[in-house]
């Protein structure tokens, strides 16, 4: 269909409207928007199709706002003798309609919805005519009242149908849903819950001094779970906990195998939770947790949210029993370098006399996972990538904890 096709169809409509007399009133471009898309199928398409919007259609209507103002001054219903017929009366339409299929510029199919829909149009602006009941004035508001209306007339009905088009007027805001799978249904579902007081605070809410949401404290950990729901408008995913790394060692086991909330997932990380899918196993990087209401934070400063393989210890650089207390040298290639913290297969081993690790060389050929580095060599860390080979000096001072932390030493190695 011709790209020029709604705005022809709204100038034709507009036209048609000029003819039709009801009484002078302010025009409600709403309603008039309304009107439309319940008696023009072809325009109604081009909105959710998305080839064109509800903001630009009433703009159209308003640059025509003229014809509309005049179209009022006849009282509706009444029959005034010499009145013009209307070019639905007079086939001045429907001819202007033949001569538009016969140079191609709409089908036959196109032609007959814009007739049915200037014939719709004129029997409810007839009926709105007979059935209108006139404007309360100061006289029938009772005497000493201030004239307005009652607060259980103020309460707003909210048009959820207007709610959800105007959302679908943002591009990015479509796109994201369009991409999210979700149902017109499921997004005035939300809208509803956010009016009704279910809205919480985007990604952007207030930290506290410590660098936490409110109510929480710091925590550092990556999260390694299945999804279970999303949120993608509000930035919240819900996950079945597999496994949690960071220094708390107590919280890491009370949170495995639970079902947690994380929220505050903003900018092109809610690109990243669009992609997933219910129950794909999900790594995440936290910033904070509340104790109250055992929600996480997504990590403000260590940002990772990506699909991941099902967790298995060793992918995971969980280190073996074995080698846990060590402290020396790392000969390592990365597998991964994001959140300042480093994925590693290890290559060769140099303890030094202070490590308690039993048998350092339990970690040779394994995965071993480093932290430390947005306060040591954060430069180096910008510039590393997948491949590279490194000589680095680590220390696991909690036997506990399944990550080690860098030292002082490091150097890039050449590639083998």
């Amino acid at each position: 269909m011709n790209k020029f096709f709604p705005l022809l169809c709204l100038g034709i409509l507009v036209a048609c409207h000029d003819c039709m007399g009801q009484e002078k009133e302010t025009v409600d471009w709403e309603a008039e928007y309304q009107k439309l898309l319940k008696t023009s199928p072809a325009i109604k398409a081009k909105i959710i199709s998305g080839q064109t919007t509800r903001k630009d259609i009433i703009l159209w209507l308003q640059k025509n706002k003229k014809g509309f103002e005049e179209k009022n001054k006849i009282n509706a219903g009444k029959t005034v003798v010499g009145k013009k017929a209307s070019p639905a009366e007079d086939g001045s339409f429907q001819k202007k309609l033949e001569d538009m299929v016969r140079m191609g510029k709409i089908t036959a199919k196109e032609a007959a919805d814009l007739a049915g829909a200037l014939s719709q149009s004129q029997e409810k602006l007839s009926e709105k005519g007979k059935n209108r009941t006139p404007a309360p004035t100061s006289g029938n508001l009772g005497e000493g009242k201030s004239g307005s209306a009652p607060p259980e007339e103020k309460k707003e009905k909210v048009d959820w149908q207007a709610a959800y088009e105007k959302l679908m007027e943002n591009p990015a805001a479509r796109q994201k849903v369009l991409d999210s799978g979700a149902t017109r249904e499921q997004v005035i579902q939300f809208l509803k819950n956010r009016k009704s007081g279910g809205e919480q605070p985007q990604s952007g809410q207030k930290r506290n001094r410590t660098g936490s949401r409110k109510g929480s404290f710091r925590f550092y950990a990556l999260v390694i779970g299945r999804l279970k729901s999303r949120d993608i408008e509000l930035g919240e995913m819900e996950l079945d906990v597999d496994y949690v790394i960071s220094q708390r060692t107590k919280l890491n086991g009370d949170l495995k195998g639970k079902r947690v909330k994380l929220v505050g997932i903003s900018g092109k990380f809610r690109d990243s939770l669009l992609k997933l899918k219910i129950g794909d196993t999900v790594k995440v990087r936290t910033g904070d947790f509340n104790p109250q209401t055992g929600i996480l934070g997504f990590g403000y400063k260590f940002h990772v949210l990506e699909k991941t393989e099902p967790f298995q210890p060793a992918d995971f650089g969980i280190p073996p029993n074995e080698f846990r207390g060590f402290v020396g040298t790392l000969t390592v290639k990365i597998m991964e370098a994001n959140g300042f913290v480093l994925l590693l297969d290890a290559e060769s081993v140099e303890p030094v006399a202070t490590s308690r690790a039993s048998d350092p060389a339990s970690i040779q050929g394994g995965r071993i996972r480093i932290g430390g580095f947005f306060d040591k060599h954060k430069n180096a860390f910008e510039e590393f990538k997948k491949g590279d080979r490194i000589r680095v000096s680590v220390v696991h001072r909690n036997r506990e904890s399944d990550s080690l932390t860098v030292g002082d030493l490091l150097t890039v190695l050449p590639a083998k």
